[in-house]
Order: C-alpha cells, then sequence, then structure tokens
C-alpha cells in the first residue's frame, strides 16, 4: 500500500517470522511473496525488472521446486496492486504485469522455454472507492488511527463535529458486516453507508441518489443476525435525517428498496425483470448486511447509493462525473445527517462519535458514518 515503507520492513519480517517463511520484499514494501523455503529454492528476483513506473510496485521471483526433479522447469511468481486513481495507469502497470509470464528458460538441451506463471493481487477494477476516500483526505482535517483491524479509519473534524472514515476493508456483505461489527464494539451508535450501485429502473441513471428504504436480502449474511424473512430496514429516524440533508443539494433523490446480491456476475435478466418489475430501483452487495448487523447491535443505519450503471441495458460502468459528484454529495450530507441525528438524540450529554467508512464494494464506493 501506499507509503507501506515506513513500516513494511517490520511488518514483513514479523509475517516471515509468524508462519515460518522466507520472502522477498518488493519496492517501497507494497507487494510482497513469502514461500515454504524447505521446499522451494529461489532462483531470481525480478522486482527491479519493473519497467515503466508502478504507483504500488510489484514482486516477482522465479522459484524452482527441487523435489520435482532435475528436469522440472522452475516458475514465475508475481504479487501486484494495481493502481487506484486512473484507469488509464492499471492499464499499463497490468499489460507490463503480463510481461512477467514470458520470462524464457534454457533447458539442458539448449532449448529456450517460456516458464509458467502465477500471478496474484488487488486489481482495484472499482475507483469510486478510491476517489471517494481521497476527496474527503482533502476535504477534511483527519488523523489517522492505528491498529484498525479492517481498512485504514481516519479519525475526522469539521466545522466542531468529529466522525470517523474508514476505507479499503474489502467487497462485499461480509466485509461491511465485520465493520458493521467493529464499529459497535467500539460504541458506534449510527452508521450511515455511502455508496454506489446498479439501476433497475429506465430514468435512474448515473448522478441519482438513492436513499435505501429496505433491502432484499440475496445475500447470505443478514440470515445469521435476523429471523427468515425477505428483507431488513434501515433506520427510519436516521433515513429521515439523511433525507433532510440530502434536500438542499442539486442532486436527484429517490427513495426506495435494493436488492442486495452476493454474486455480481450472476445477476440475470430474470432477476432483474422481477425485481424491477416489483419496484426494487437498484442493486449492490452490502445493503442488506449492514442492516441486518445494526439491527442486531442496536446500531442505528441507513444508506445512500449513487447509480453508477444500470442492469437494465446491461451498459459497462465507466467513470462518470455525474456519478463522482453524487458521491461527494453523499458524503457531505452524511456527515450532516450524522451531526443532526446526534443533536437530537435522547441524551443530549452524550459526546458525539461518527464513522464514515469508504470500502471497495460492487458498488464501488462506500461510507458509514456513525456516532
Amino acid at each position: 500500500m501506499f507509503r507501506a515503507d515506513e513500516r513494511g520492513h517490520t511488518i514483513f519480517n514479523e509475517q516471515c517470522q509468524a508462519l515460518d517463511m522466507r520472502g522477498v520484499l518488493g519496492p517501497g514494501s507494497c507487494t510482497a511473496i513469502l514461500f515454504n523455503s524447505r521446499r522451494l529454492d529461489l532462483v531470481r528476483d525480478w522486482s527491479g525488472d519493473r519497467g515503466p513506473h508502478f504507483v504500488l510496485p510489484p514482486t516477482a521471483i522465479t522459484l524452482s521446486f527441487p523435489a520435482a526433479g532435475p528436469g522440472a522447469l522452475p516458475f514465475n511468481v508475481v504479487s501486484f496492486h494495481f493502481a487506484y486513481a486512473s484507469a488509464e495507469q492499471r492499464q499499463l502497470e497490468a499489460e507490463w504485469t503480463t510481461t512477467l509470464a514470458d520470462k524464457g528458460w534454457q533447458a539442458a538441451d539448449g532449448s529456450r522455454l517460456v516458464l509458467p506463471a502465477i500471478c496474484g493481487g488487488d486489481n482495484n477494477s472499482y475507483l469510486s472507492q478510491g476517489r471517494l476516500l481521497e476527496h474527503a483526505l482533502r476535504t477534511y482535517r483527519i488523523r489517522p488511527c492505528p491498529g484498525w483491524v479492517r481498512g485504514g479509519l481516519h479519525l475526522v473534524e469539521d466545522q466542531g463535529r468529529s466522525f470517523a472514515l474508514c476505507g479499503g476493508f474489502g467487497l462485499g456483505a461480509p466485509a461491511a458486516g465485520l465493520v458493521v461489527e467493529q464499529l459497535a464494539a467500539l460504541g458506534t451508535r449510527r452508521i450511515i453507508t455511502v455508496g454506489t450501485a446498479a439501476s433497475l429502473q429506465q430514468g435512474l441513471g448515473p448522478g441519482h441518489l438513492l436513499v435505501g428504504t429496505s433491502a432484499l436480502r440475496d445475500e447470505g449474511l443478514s440470515h445469521h443476525y435476523l429471523p427468515p424473512g425477505r428483507t431488513a430496514s434501515p433506520s427510519p429516524a436516521l433515513t429521515q435525517h439523511l433525507t433532510g440533508a440530502l434536500a438542499p443539494y442539486d442532486v436527484p433523490v429517490t427513495h426506495g428498496p435494493i436488492w442486495t446480491t452476493d454474486a455480481p456476475h450472476r445477476e440475470t435478466t430474470a432477476e432483474v425483470t422481477r425485481y424491477g418489475a416489483e419496484g426494487i430501483l437498484a442493486a449492490d452487495m452490502e445493503a442488506a448486511a449492514v442492516f441486518a448487523v445494526g439491527h442486531c447491535r442496536t446500531v442505528a443505519v441507513a444508506t445512500v447509493l449513487a447509480i453508477a450503471d444500470s442492469l437494465v441495458d446491461r451498459r459497462p460502468r465507466q467513470h462518470s462525473p455525474d456519478t463522482e459528484h453524487a458521491l461527494h454529495t453523499a458524503l457531505a450530507a452524511a456527515t450532516q445527517a450524522l451531526h443532526t441525528s446526534t443533536t437530537t438524540a435522547a441524551n443530549p450529554n452524550r459526546s458525539p462519535q461518527a464513522s464514515a467508512l469508504s470500502r471497495c464494494p460492487r458498488t464501488s464506493a462506500s461510507l458509514k458514518a456513525a456516532t
């Protein structure tokens, strides 16, 4: 990760010791590869041969497996983490990474062979999350909070109000539910999630905001927190505060149900048609889980999603200035809604806390704010 070299060697050495493995730490401590040195031998480190500038440089090595015999080919292993903010940069990095699968090897008979390669890493294909977090870091006075178990947690001061911003904690219902659990354990009482979603309705396109009023439980996590049922619901009071906070902005806002699914590549035409006809407005991967965990832990939750693409006409998601503007608006409104909901709470003497979390969902960005 960015600036990981500040503690990268320490973390890397701790991991090697804990796992009893040998490793290679790439440039800037952004990526690393660990391997069992009792079974595998390091043949070469390719990390310095990385072509154009990588924002987060990869680690690439060649390993051999002696137990396979003298005639067995070595193989390449690559760990990568592509750039968040630029599709063009990410494509350049991806194309250069593929060259690490073309490394040649001279066999015993003199012939030249191409080595097999194992590549693994983070493609960062969902850009809104990174951009939303970067926008927040530019907009607010932020102090990092060390020791957060998943993603990054930042404490924010804004016009005398405080909240926390969290990002990079993963994709889908389990990741979102885990963060809500952790926030609840810290004493958080209110959470607002901000993210993106895919439209199920004609006329509901990029740049629109959707305030969720319920979520169809087509994921797995909510069923571990709530009795059997078709939907999960947010806090009516916090949702009302969120609606009021959005009113002054020049962004179209719609209220309605969401379809939460674990399988973004199995959003079938039949399902889209059926749920759209039922009046469900958009699909995401987290809302039902967040609502369920919030209900179980007595934490008020609400969600607002920026429409980023459509499942009606199956248009691929592309970067849209309208969607980005909607996300910025949603973030500002979420912080305001947390403030108003805190000041009108039953216990006016309670010190306000807030947490805002930006994650990397199928719906590429999310913010949680809590008090």
